[in-house]
């Protein structure tokens, strides 16, 4: 039987008072705990940080929002 492997990497992060906006498609995690505006895309954990704000389309595997999405 196929499985998804969840414990890639990082493919994304961006820190706590870092602006970043765009389309993604990303391989691996996306950690947010700055600001992003845009789209994004991962088979893989998607996580809003508590100082995260995320403005836009998200495709992902599964989500954790602690901040503003």
């Amino acid at each position: 039987m196929w499985k998804r492997n969840n414990n890639v990497g990082i493919g994304l992060f961006v820190p706590k008072g870092s602006n970043q906006n765009g389309n993604l498609s990303i391989e691996g995690r996306a950690r947010i705990d700055g600001d992003f505006s845009g789209s994004l895309f991962t088979e893989s954990k998607f996580d809003v940080g508590k100082t995260g704000f995320f403005n836009g389309d998200a495709d992902v595997d599964c989500a954790q929002i602690a901040g503003t999405f």
